[in-house]
């Protein structure tokens, strides 16, 4: 709605403007001097000459229109906003990364239910489903089988423990003991690869055998490099063996034991609980992200998420533009009645557009440029940026009375200029990174030239057959 106000208010803007100040900097400007008689302004490209293929570019049209109606069907909406980002940025590409994870996707369901109980009963039905790779309530954070499990814990500990005291920990030893222990580990790793051997560790013990050489040739082996040394080997250990320990003084855990924060996350204060459902498949699949939401929404109409997000996101999208398309060609359709009041030039300057879009939607398919949140504005732009060189050429053959005499004027060469002056301006935002910004600029550019091949090659072709002769008004 805002793209269109501050579209509407520019063209407006422009509309004004070339009422007003064109016409007096036309008055004001020197004029050019006339070099051109009226046989020379015909030189040139003659698009007159497509009045002599009509049976072939109506042949033509008709085998388009048939490849058209194979693959409209095929058209696309992509409606994952990930696919308007760059993907080669460390933000995006580190999403795509988590979502290989299936139990850390973003791409999970979430579903508010009344208790607890509830939550596990609707959670049993859900990972039935085959879209559904698991699903996790609070509930799910208590383990199975703790019995069995808690036994083979105790006999860890009963071996384990006793070297993992504080007094057996650790003793620094002094630096002269630090320095044999390096030559002699690097005089070991040294002998080791004078012999003979196929160990898939080989090049591994090379290379630390450089490292060790290098790192003495460089420190000479002093106090503090062999501390900054076990700082960067060791310096996790003790903080890795206390949480040993505390794994082996494992105790039962139930509901009402887990972590108040890591509770308050999955149950609120009034007892409704979340319940969180993972997919089965590549969420990035329009198909699967369709199936996988309407899987879910089937047994849980309530549910809500990122798929859910996404998906509803984009049929109202969808249904947003096709009501915008549709409005326009009403819009349109109403105006071209009140000015031309003729049936038949109604019928021709809304045909070359709607074979335009039809080009538009094809090259889609056949180029893999599949419609997203930035493109889709394509298809009402089409209209209103085409409609105008239908229009000029239309009115045109109406004070000519020939179409001959229109096509060999400057009308089809000033909708050129129009046109190309339109790409321009438009085709320029192809170059954008923005993968988004950048498929609107290949679409729009795609639509402009179908609305030109239309204009000058259709249009003509359609006025030949049905010329303006006798062609009655249509009564107010």
């Amino acid at each position: 709605a805002e793209l269109g106000l501050i579209a509407g208010t520019g063209i407006l803007i422009a509309l004004v403007t070339s009422f007003t100040l064109l016409p007096a900097l036309i008055v004001l400007l020197p004029k050019m001097k006339q070099t051109m008689n009226e046989n020379q302004q015909t030189h040139g490209l003659h698009w007159g000459r497509i009045l002599g293929y009509k049976k072939s570019v109506l042949t033509i049209v008709a085998a388009g229109i048939g490849v058209s109606i194979i693959l409209i069907p095929k058209v696309n909406f992509d409606f994952d906003p990930l696919k308007l980002r760059d993907p080669n940025t460390e933000s995006v590409s580190t999403l795509f990364d988590i979502m290989s994870e299936r139990r850390s996707s973003p791409y999970s369901i979430t579903i508010l239910n009344n208790s607890l109980d509830e939550a596990n009963r609707l959670s049993q039905k859900l990972f039935s489903l085959p879209t559904v790779h698991a699903t996790e309530t609070l509930s799910s954070l208590v383990p199975e089988d703790q019995d069995e499990k808690l036994e083979l814990i105790e006999n860890l500990s009963f071996i384990l423990l006793p070297s993992l005291t504080t007094d057996t920990l650790y003793s620094k030893p002094i630096l002269s003991t630090l320095q044999k222990s390096f030559d002699s580990l690097n005089a070991k790793l040294a002998d080791f690869l004078r012999e003979p051997s196929t160990g898939n560790f080989t090049q591994t013990f090379a290379r630390l055998n450089r490292v060790m050489s290098q790192f003495k040739d460089e420190t000479e082996l002093t106090q503090s490099a062999l501390d900054q040394l076990e700082i960067l080997l060791l310096g996790s250990l003790p903080k890795r063996l206390n949480e040993l320990r505390q794994a082996l003084d494992a105790n039962k855990i139930t509901l009402s034991n887990l972590p108040e924060p890591l509770r308050n996350r999955q149950v609120s204060a009034v007892g409704e609980a979340k319940l969180e459902v993972y997919p089965e498949r590549n969420m990035q699949s329009r198909k699967d992200l369709k199936t996988f939401v309407r899987e879910v929404q089937e047994i849980a109409p309530s549910a809500t998420g990122t798929p859910v997000t996404i998906f509803e996101a984009g049929i109202t999208v969808i249904r947003a533009f096709t009501q915008a398309t549709i409005t326009t060609m009403i819009l349109i359709t109403i105006l071209i009645l009140y000015t031309t009041r003729q049936l038949r030039e109604i019928i021709l300057i809304l045909t070359p557009l709607i074979l335009a879009t039809l080009m538009t939607a094809t090259a889609s398919v056949i180029f893999s440029i599949p419609f997203n949140f930035a493109n889709i504005i394509v298809l009402p732009l089409l209209f209103g940026l085409g409609i105008a060189g239908n229009i000029h050429m239309v009115i045109r053959e109406r004070e000519m009375n020939l179409t001959e005499e229109m096509m060999i004027s400057t009308t089809p060469r000033a909708v050129v200029f129009s046109a190309l002056t339109t790409i321009g301006s438009f085709g320029s935002i192809a170059l954008s990174s923005h993968p988004g910004t950048s498929s609107m600029g290949v679409l729009l550019t795609i639509a402009i030239v179908s609305t030109l091949t239309c204009t000058l090659i259709v249009l003509p072709t359609m006025m030949g057959f049905w010329s303006y002769k006798n062609t009655k008004e249509i009564k107010s």
